[in-house]
């Protein structure tokens, strides 16, 4: 299974973005399906992260929080104490 994720970092004051990410994630399981969705999904759940899906979500995140952690060194200071 693979997922596949995108983000923009907006600065509010002005609108204009300051990082776009994105992330991709594939799973190593080799079977179909772990895991089968409810009503609602719980992200949080064992059963959800146990699952391919699960691994490839977590995979393509954890891409996506290491890009905003760089780009954080962009946001001006200033722009955040106000």
């Amino acid at each position: 299974m693979r997922v596949a994720f995108q983000s923009k970092l907006i600065d509010v004051a002005t609108g204009l973005p300051i990082a776009t990410t994105s992330g991709a994630g594939q799973s190593k399981k080799r079977t179909a399906l772990l895991w089968k969705p409810k009503k609602e999904i719980d992200f949080l759940s064992d059963d959800f992260n146990e699952s391919a899906a699960g691994e490839a979500t977590n995979i393509a995140l954890e891409s996506i929080r290491d890009q905003l952690v760089e780009a954080a060194g962009k946001v001006d200071a200033v722009a955040m104490s106000n």
